[in-house]
């Protein structure tokens, strides 16, 4: 028995010791494998603290982005490339992951025609709306049917990008519905690039902008004042380039948190060959949530640890050297053990805090500086490294005043010690904290700064810390803000909202302290010649070189601006009526002397000056700018090239102000069909003539009381404002409804011809022969029962646009007849080149025939010209029958006039 138990004992004992010590041989392999992971586990969560630290901050500098140029959009009346392409550069320029800038305007479907004209005239002729991805021109359907959501801006402008420009976003609905969620919470938008958009970037980032200049605050008012979209790209690879040596593979995925707990996928990255999750080893995971906005992003990023960051080979070591030497040293080893675990615990405390804080310094986007109590420096993060331009090494134990210059930017002053000069300014309420930092390379950087002191234990000062953050960027939009917003980006000059702004409070100064002072209103002449001509680039030279001249000629005080298209304004302070007319006067001379060159073409300038003197008796600025433009006005129509004063009892202006109140009253008449349209008959001379009677529609405007408003005064004020096209339009259309109806109640007992007077500005409109093609198929009429009738004057004025006109009717079936021959200077040589077949005398030579022997020799040598030329012949204004019997003897085919009948209302056609 008890060699049983000797021989038990060692065994035993051996096969507990060695047990014990593959237990504790496996433990040290397992703790130093441990050990390893943790420290690849700390380095991992470094890393991606600071990625997820820098995307958060890039995504706030893109939406800070958008936001400014939302911002841009609300402070300016029209926003246009001129106006987003140099902040769009600079942006794109700060922010490389940002790839392109887009505005997308959001039209109404009764808007669209009238906005693809407005880009084509604008310099874009070949501008189309195309549907989303499509190719499809402006005759895409559903555009003229619904709203449309249309690119007109994208930089960087480049060929892949241009072909973005027209298309319309609207038409994807998943783009709509991402529109709509930032319309609802008031905030950024997140999302992939849609497949079909071909746009420069992987993801966007929008923000919806809207009419007025804030915000509406709620949502109902957000959707009806939605104005359209800025739109960024963002290069996901470019937002996630970060440098930090030898960063392994990882893997991403960004997803917006919604209020009702949902989660939208924004991002998701995969490398295919890296391995699967590893059952013993785990993955790595750092998850981090921010703001954006108003929404709540979560940015997930992992890792598959690696075996070999793991130093696999050193575990087999210290498995190896603890079990040869573990039997002797076992006490001691545990003992030393302990202590070791014990220190390295406080260390690794240490180093995890130390690295937090290292982590956070230099993934904050501010230059964060720490100095002493002697205000040496004594920590800089990467920020601060990069706005001195020294490293962290060149600095330490200098002063802050060593290393760059401060300038106080309210004051221009030199700040010598600028943590004294912003203790000491925390002392005064409301003090500007905005500094000038200028760079050693000469660069001036504008930075807002903060100080606050590093204390002990017991609330000494051992040190302070500043912290500095750059606003250059913020600086150079909000001033490029304000200057957009007050002056002209072509010329340079002040806009016309800016001079208004003066201009009020000229009006001012002369109410309260009884000055004198002048407004020039000036209107090129013929500048519409130098764009047809040489295109709207000449024009733009054109326009820049005037605005120098113009400013030149005028002292310091005074202000010169540009009001749109053509037009400038001038106010000269403290300035009697006769030196303001000695200034015009000037102003006209020098852009008379002005002679514009553009590829070899030369041009003369000249302009129409309006003059107003401001003083204490004007009212409103309406009235003066009213006043002004009337002046300008009348200038243009006593010859151009002319200058002429306001004066209340001038007579050209009050009738230029009686036609300017007839214009409103016409377009009434015109909405709401206040004309009326009557006949007088053209009666035939010769029983066999074809055709057997005409009937010539005239156009009448009677009153509420009974009077008729005479043409001789509603048609003037209609052809000053370019309504005569309108009114002509008006005639055409409702006498080809009667001729409509008559032909189809009535059987007309002799062949008829129906004349319709046209306008000098109908002939030169483009669009007027495809509309009298569209009435006449709209109300089935024989275009041969036509006749329009066309002025001589206005017929030599636009000869060649003319003579197309006629042409493109006569092809038709229409025919023509010149009105009033015999008034004009060249009627024989005209005549004889136009395709009129009728030829209607002017009643002057035939109202008086019986007793003027000249008139009857002209009235013959008319008839007989016409003759040799095929024409039929009318006389007009025919009062008594001795005119007739003269009139058959010369041979003359028909004759109009009160002797053979007055104007009735066209609707007694009907009833013949």
């Amino acid at each position: 028995m008890k060699e049983h138990n000797r021989a038990s004992l060692p065994i035993a004992t051996t096969v507990t010791l060695l047990l014990g010590s593959i237990l504790i041989v496996f433990f040290v392999g397992f703790v130093t494998l441990f050990i390893n992971w943790e420290e690849s586990n700390e380095r991992f969560n470094y890393q991606s603290k600071s990625i997820i630290q820098g995307v958060s901050q890039r995504l706030a500098s893109a939406d800070a982005a958008l936001t400014a140029l939302i911002g841009l959009s609300q402070a300016t009346d029209e926003l246009n490339s001129a106006l987003l392409t140099p902040i769009s550069e600079k942006l794109l320029e700060r922010f490389p992951f940002i790839t392109s800038i887009a505005y997308l305007s959001l039209l109404e479907p009764d808007e669209i025609e009238a906005y693809l004209i407005e880009m084509r005239n604008n310099g874009m002729p070949q501008f189309k709306i195309k549907p989303f991805g499509g190719h499809t021109t402006d005759n895409f359907t559903n555009c003229f049917e619904k709203k449309c959501l249309i690119t007109t801006f994208i930089e960087p402008l480049e060929p892949k990008t241009a072909r973005l420009l027209g298309m319309d976003w609207w038409s994807e609905t998943n783009f709509r519905q991402l529109i709509n969620e930032a319309v609802t919470t008031n905030g950024p938008e997140l999302a992939l690039s849609p497949t079909k958009s071909q746009l420069p970037g992987t993801h966007i980032m929008l923000r919806p902008a809207y009419f007025g200049n804030i915000t509406p605050p709620t949502l109902r008012e957000r959707r009806e004042q939605l104005s359209g979209v800025f739109v960024l790209t963002l290069d996901y690879s470019a937002l996630l380039n970060f440098e930090f040596g030898s960063t392994p593979d990882l893997t991403y995925s960004l997803t917006i948190l919604e209020t009702d707990g949902k989660q939208r996928e924004v991002l998701q990255t995969t490398d295919e060959y890296s391995p699967k999750s590893s059952l013993v080893l785990g993955n790595f995971q750092q998850t981090q949530s921010f703001n954006l906005g108003t929404r709540r992003l979560r940015l997930t990023i992992q890792k598959v640890p690696d075996t070999e960051e793991f130093n696999l080979h050193s575990s087999l070591v210290s498995m190896l050297v603890t079990a040869l030497l573990l039997y002797a040293i076992a006490t001691a080893w545990i003992n030393r053990r302990l202590a070791t675990e014990d220190r390295k615990a406080a260390q690794e405390q240490l180093f995890q805090e130390r690295d937090k804080a290292d982590v956070t310094l230099q993934s904050i986007g501010d230059a964060v500086i720490t100095t002493d109590i002697a205000n040496r420096i004594t920590y800089a993060n990467p920020i601060a490294e990069r706005i001195f331009g020294y490293s962290l090494a060149e600095i330490k134990e200098r002063h802050i005043s060593e290393i760059a210059q401060f300038v106080a930017k309210e004051s221009g002053e030199l700040i010598e010690n600028l943590i004294t000069y912003y203790i000491n300014i925390k002392k005064i309420r409301h003090a500007p904290s905005h500094i000038i930092l200028k760079h050693p390379s000469g660069r001036e950087i504008s930075i807002d700064c903060t100080v606050s002191h590093l204390t002990d234990r017991v609330g000494n000062t051992i040190g302070n810390v500043l912290v500095l953050r750059d606003v250059s960027l913020e600086r150079e939009l909000t001033s490029a803000l304000a200057y957009q917003a007050s002056h002209d980006a072509l010329t340079g000059l002040l806009n016309r909202n800016e001079f208004e702004n003066r201009l009020k409070e000229m009006l001012e100064s002369s109410r309260i302290q009884n000055s004198q002072h002048a407004l020039c209103y000036i209107d090129l002449d013929q500048f519409k010649l130098v764009n047809d001509t040489c295109g709207h680039l000449a024009g733009d030279n054109l326009l820049k070189q005037l605005a120098g001249i113009l400013q030149a000629q005028m002292r310091e005080m005074d202000v010169v601006a540009r009001l749109g298209g053509d037009e400038f304004g001038v106010l000269i302070h403290h300035c009697g009526f006769d030196r303001a007319l000695e200034v015009a006067e000037r102003l006209k001379q020098v852009i008379g002397d002005h002679r514009f060159k553009w590829d070899e073409k030369i041009f003369d300038v000249h302009a129409s000056i309006g003059v107003v003197q401001i003083t204490a008796d004007i009212d409103t600025l309406s009235d003066l700018m009213s006043a002004a433009d009337l002046a300008c006005y009348t200038a243009k129509d006593m010859g151009r090239d002319t200058v002429h004063a306001y004066q209340p009892n001038d007579r050209e202006i009050t009738q230029r102000q009686s036609q300017m109140r007839w214009l409103p009253r016409i377009q009434e008449a015109l909405h709401s069909n206040q004309f009326q349209l009557v006949t007088q008959r053209i009666m035939s001379l010769k029983d066999n003539s074809e055709p057997h009677e005409i009937f010539e529609f005239l156009l009448r405007w009677p009153q509420d009381n009974g009077n008729l408003v005479s043409p001789g005064i509603f048609i003037p004020a209609a052809e000053r404002y370019d309504l005569m096209r309108n009114i002509d339009r008006w005639v055409i259309k409702n006498a080809f409804s009667l001729i409509s109806k008559v032909h189809a109640e009535t059987e007309p007992v002799h062949s008829r011809l129906y004349s319709i007077n046209l306008s000098g500005q109908s002939i030169g409109d483009p669009k007027l022969a495809a509309y009298i093609r569209h009435q006449l198929d709209h109300y089935s009429i024989d275009p041969e029962l036509i006749c329009f009738e066309i002025t001589e004057t206005s017929a030599i004025a636009n000869y060649s646009i003319a003579e197309a006109f006629i042409r493109q009717m006569l092809e038709v079936g229409c025919r023509f007849a010149l009105d009033d021959f015999g008034s004009g200077l060249s009627s024989f040589g005209y005549l004889k080149q136009l395709p009129v077949s009728l030829l209607k005398i002017d009643g002057q030579f035939v109202r008086d025939m019986a007793k003027d022997a000249v008139d009857r020799a002209m009235v013959r040598t008319i008839h007989d010209v016409a003759q040799a030329l095929n024409l039929k012949t009318i006389a007009e204004w025919v009062e008594d029958e001795e005119v007739i019997v003269l009139l058959k003897e010369i041979g003359i085919d028909y004759v109009q006039g009160f002797h053979i009948e007055r104007p009735q209302l066209a609707t007694r056609l009907l009833m013949n």
